[in-house]
């Protein structure tokens, strides 16, 4: 068996591009990342403020104060 060869000759176009299409993929996943934790902390502060609102009117127990 022989040894795999990772001199600098051995390395493909190939992989050149694959590892640019993977970074390319990261990239743009790094991007729109930013935008989802901003949407989802929107989400949760919408949920926090109708479960205040809803406490406040109704009470603990779902009676009307």
């Amino acid at each position: 068996m022989s040894k795999p060869d990772f001199s600098i000759e051995a390395i493909d176009m190939k992989d050149v591009g694959d590892v640019a299409a993977g970074s390319a993929a990261l990239g743009s996943y790094l991007a729109w990342l930013p935008e989802t934790a901003a949407l989802l902390a929107i989400i949760w502060t919408l949920i926090r403020i109708y479960e205040w609102g809803r406490v406040r009117i109704f009470g603990k127990e779902g009676k009307i104060l």
